[in-house]
């Protein structure tokens, strides 16, 4: 026959008891801190493809705004042509002409005066007009603009040619990009470079 348990007994069966539930708590926040622990590489792991999409999100965002010219163009241009207004149209039209070597194409003048000239040099032109000092006589000209122009004979032929005819210039340099360039500035300030592409 089972003996009754004690009042000492079930003491410490409660007390047993306990012990058991706690060391069972314990256990149980263990295993969810390793849980935590163990999850946090996969976070990271995840983190890198998130990024890594993020980027390529970044790059076609990048190359929509730089999408090619659309079909028909908005815009459509033959030529460019640069139009220059000079203090002394007379010494303009020698530094160009004279100098540089452009061709007139044709001259603007009104009761026998030099208003003018369109001058061109292979595919490029350039128009020259006597400043009509609507504006005032001592505003400068010039300022932050510069005009290119790309050569197909090369610009070292160029420089003898200016060297010759005694215009000044600097160069020929060859650019960071690529360009082999010759610059020159005429009477009001304009700046003029002649470039050609470097052979590769």
């Amino acid at each position: 026959m089972a003996k009754k348990p004690t009042k000492k007994s079930r003491s410490f069966e409660s007390k047993l008891g306990r012990f058991a539930k706690g060391v069972a708590k314990a256990s149980v926040k263990k295993a969810a801190a390793k849980g935590r622990a163990a999850a946090k590489p996969k976070t990271a792991a995840r983190a890198k493809p998130r990024a890594a999409a993020s980027r390529a999100k970044a790059a076609a965002a990048s190359r929509r705004a730089h999408k090619p010219r659309q079909q028909p163009e908005t815009l459509r241009c033959k030529a460019l042509t640069v139009a220059l207004t000079a203090d002394d149209v007379e010494k303009s039209l020698r530094f160009w002409v004279d100098g540089v070597g452009f061709h007139v194409k044709q001259r603007w003048e009104k009761d026998g005066k030099l208003l003018g000239a369109e001058l061109v040099a292979g595919a490029c032109m350039i128009g020259v007009s006597q400043d009509d000092w609507a504006k005032g006589r001592n505003r400068t000209k010039g300022v932050g603009l510069s005009v290119y122009a790309e050569s197909t004979q090369g610009v070292d032929a160029l420089a003898e040619r200016l060297r010759a005819r005694g215009v000044d210039f600097a160069g020929p340099d060859t650019t960071e990009w690529g360009w082999r360039q010759v610059s020159l500035t005429d009477p009001d300030g304009f700046r003029f470079i002649v470039y050609e592409e470097k052979k590769r």
